[in-house]
């Protein structure tokens, strides 16, 4: 609530104490960026509009279920290949109230003067209930005007970012 100092700090303290927990569970391994950065967004306790928006992206940190989703492994690690395509089911638990789906990948940086700063573009994609029907990922407007940048986010493919994020309430 004190701004980006105190939530740097605070997220740091978190991420330390995160690999600290990975690396015992794992043997002395660090945890990929990627799965830390996923685990934080995906724990958030989403504040303000429905999904993330620019004035408190996701959510605020909630470092005890993001430790306990890391110790109890929920969480899938995997790689694609181009044009490679990953389906995983999901069993959701009787009375689940909202469903939390985060991807994140560590992308390499795009060329000089590229015209897309993104050079892995991933698309996240959950189809419930058994493919009947398809939710994308929030999506927030990038035109650079402030009425565009408080519109609430939408559901769409993200072509921009190296995390996206579907919820579903039930």
């Amino acid at each position: 609530e004190d701004g980006s100092s105190g939530s740097a700090a605070l997220s740091s303290g978190v991420v330390a104490v995160m690999q600290d927990a990975y690396r015992t569970l794992s043997g002395g391994n660090l945890p990929p960026a990627s799965l830390v950065k996923a685990l934080l967004v995906n724990n958030a306790d989403d504040i303000g509009t429905t999904g993330p928006d620019y004035q408190s992206g996701f959510g605020a940190l909630n470092a005890g279920r993001s430790l306990e989703n890391l110790i109890a492994a929920n969480y899938v690690l995997s790689s694609v290949q181009s044009s490679q395509e990953q389906t995983f089911n999901l069993a959701i638990p009787a009375g689940c109230r909202r469903i939390k789906i985060t991807l994140a990948w560590t992308d390499p940086p795009a060329a000089v003067n590229a015209g897309r700063a993104l050079v892995n573009d991933l698309d996240l994609e959950l189809n419930y209930p058994a493919g009947t029907q398809t939710f994308l990922p929030w999506v927030l407007s990038s035109f650079p005007h402030p009425d565009s940048l408080a519109l609430p986010a939408k559901r769409s493919r993200d072509t921009l970012n190296n995390l996206e994020q579907v919820t579903i309430d039930l």
